[in-house]
């Protein structure tokens, strides 16, 4: 997620026109302090997009296509285990924690990398080539 590649056939999902990557999304981007989209999903290449939606059943009932300017590391998702005198840790499931919440990523399992969508823009149906 980091090169920006296509999940599906793993080659750069940035458009070579316009540098805008493709992006389906099952759900709504969460939201950051700061009012940006952020997504722990993976880009997906034009080319791509009808294969993404057809094999997975998550997107299948229900996908949105954006363009995206940019993306970038926004924190992850991951079991937060914290010491304690009374149990030897207490655990949270499946917190968001941003990458500057640094006292709590010392205690943080990381399980999913979560990025802010910059620019995020619908995509047009006739943008999706078919497969």
């Amino acid at each position: 997620m980091l090169h920006l590649l296509c999940q599906v056939c793993g080659e750069a999902a940035a458009d070579p026109v316009d540098s805008r990557i493709s992006w389906v999304l099952g759900d709504d981007p969460g939201d950051t302090p700061a009012g940006a989209g952020y997504t722990n999903a993976p880009p997906t290449c034009a080319r791509c997009v009808s294969a993404a939606i057809a094999s997975c059943p998550r997107l299948r009932h229900g996908a949105a296509v954006y363009s995206v300017g940019s993306a970038e590391p926004y924190g992850v998702i991951g079991d937060v285990l914290r010491p304690s005198r009374d149990r030897p840790v207490e655990l949270e499931r499946n917190v968001v924690i941003s990458l500057d919440s640094f006292r709590r990523l010392e205690y943080a399992l990381a399980k999913q990398l979560l990025v802010v969508l910059e620019d995020l823009r619908p995509a047009p149906i006739q943008h999706w080539p078919s497969t």
